[in-house]
């Protein structure tokens, strides 16, 4: 009898875990994206239910639960609700938050650095290795002005780099694209490289010897610096 018992509970136990179980394809409440706050300069083009945040999967959308979310904004931190609809699911209303600051921050140029090109060479990668960062939320949009540089003709051009944030802040960083003549080839470079070798006396070391004293050498000694 006692055994017939503990059957019943056990079944009872299973058919309960089954329903508290979400349905197939159905996504649990804790795997939505969070969304994400937002400090946003005032006088900006207000930011999209997209924007709070980083990564939406696809088939999933979001979008605002009123029809105008804005419509009380004060200075300082606002409560926004969003509409999470899964692609498969019940949809959730989720709060995130927007605060709205004064922004005088210009956004700020990272990487840019002198350049060098060849006479002949058909462009140059202006763009490589820039990236931008701002205060605020919001698109940042980075343009190089390299209107004077002639790949034609061997010299040194200035180039501009300027960097706009949403609420119109601008930023400038001017660098120099250096045109050679001559191409350093493979024999030239081997040239100024195998007497280093000696130099430095890599033939006698292991290989993470080599390496440290290579480091040591462009870091600290030669001040290396890579442009391209």
């Amino acid at each position: 009898m006692k055994d017939k018992w503990l059957i019943r509970r056990i079944v009872l136990i299973l058919l309960s875990a089954l329903f508290l179980l979400p349905s197939c394809g159905e996504k649990e409440e804790g795997s939505l994206p969070t969304p994400k706050s937002l400090v946003w300069g005032i006088g900006a083009p207000l930011p999209e239910a997209t924007d709070f945040f980083d990564a939406i999967p696809e088939g999933d959308s979001v979008s605002f639960a009123e029809e105008n979310p804005f419509a009380e904004l004060r200075m300082g931190n606002n409560s926004v609700s969003i509409t999470y609809q899964p692609k498969e699911g019940k949809k959730k209303t989720v709060q995130a938050t927007l605060t709205l600051i004064e922004d005088n921050q210009p956004p700020v140029i990272a990487g840019a650095r002198d350049l060098i090109a060849y006479v002949g060479d058909l462009g140059v990668a202006y763009y490589t290795g820039i990236t931008t960062t701002d205060n605020c939320g919001g698109r940042i949009t980075l343009k190089a002005d390299y209107a004077g540089v002639d790949l034609t003709q061997e010299g040194v051009y200035p180039v501009t780099y300027y960097a706009y944030d949403h609420a119109g802040n601008l930023s400038m960083v001017e660098v120099f694209l250096h045109v050679y003549k001559e191409e350093i080839t493979p024999d030239r470079l081997y040239a100024v490289v195998d007497p280093l070798i000696d130099q430095l006396g890599l033939r006698s070391m292991t290989k993470e010897q080599q390496a440290r004293a290579i480091f040591r050498f462009v870091h600290d000694d030669a001040r290396i610096v890579y442009v391209d």
